[in-house]
């Protein structure tokens, strides 16, 4: 929704601009002056979402825009191929490349997520050198967290982990303790943490989805399946895209159809 200041300050900038106009041709303020000088914020509205449609005696406007926002998330979801890390600290080293060979250990080439689950045994030692090679080496961009029953727990950007790691505001000592306690209070005190709380549902309307991460002020959420396990993320990016291409496709060029044209008597 647009900041109202900026509506009033765009509704009072084309107001004095047309009453320039007027007084340099010599006339005079009339009251459709305040329609035209309402115009471009109606349109502002609309294509924002602001509102749905406006209606003048027989001259209707209206845009598709909030249809398309009420649309569930599913189909925009990037649903990222995984690799789940089960058994500790020994396949951390057989995936991330700790032993003589690390090339030769390196996740598969299209994995984009390492899932680590708690209850296990990790090595601090293990977790670093596994984020740096994720972080240098693997195209992976996300640490997912979850418990034996494949529940989601939480999720942080690989590069963000390395970075807590490599500037000391964690130890990667304490983070394995904390994933073989099944410790989320301490995880969630992790910068750039998104816990359970900030996941969403396949079938949240985008808009919804939109206005969760405004609060939260983060440019992707987490997503999940019907058993409560990682399905995958979802951006702001990705949402605000699939909105204007659904909202063109549907009016052609223009975010806004116009209906019934019949201008109003003045």
């Amino acid at each position: 929704m647009p900041n109202p200041l900026w509506m009033i300050l765009l509704f009072f900038v084309v107001l004095v601009t047309i009453g320039l106009l007027r007084k340099f041709l010599s006339l005079e303020y009339r009251w459709p002056d305040i329609v035209v000088a309402s115009v471009p914020v109606i349109v502002w509205l609309l294509v924002s979402g602001g509102i749905s449609s406006v209606e003048i005696g027989k001259f209707k406007m209206e845009t598709p825009m909030s249809d398309a926002s009420k649309k569930p998330i599913e189909t925009e979801v990037d649903k990222l191929e995984q690799l789940a890390v089960k058994e500790g600290a020994t396949t951390v080293e057989k995936f991330m490349g700790i032993s003589e060979n690390p090339e030769e250990t390196l996740p598969p080439p299209n994995v984009e997520v390492i899932v680590l689950v708690t209850g296990r045994s990790y090595s601090g030692k293990a977790l670093y050198r596994r984020l740096e090679n994720l972080v240098n080496r693997t195209k992976v961009r996300y640490v997912v967290v979850s418990s034996s029953s494949r529940e989601f727990i939480g999720l942080i950007r690989a590069a963000d982990l390395w970075r807590a790691f490599t500037s000391k505001q964690i130890d990667p000592g304490d983070l394995a303790d904390w994933l073989e306690e099944d410790d989320r209070i301490s995880l969630d005190s992790l910068s750039h943490w998104l816990p359970r709380s900030t996941a969403l549902p396949p079938d949240m309307e985008k808009m919804a989805a939109l206005d969760k991460m405004t609060r939260l002020k983060v440019t992707l959420l987490p997503v999940l399946s019907a058993d409560g396990s990682f399905n995958g993320v979802i951006t702001r990016d990705k949402i605000t895209s699939s909105i204007l291409k659904e909202t063109v496709e549907q009016e052609g060029a223009a975010a806004f159809a116009v209906q019934q044209m019949a201008p109003p008597s003045l």
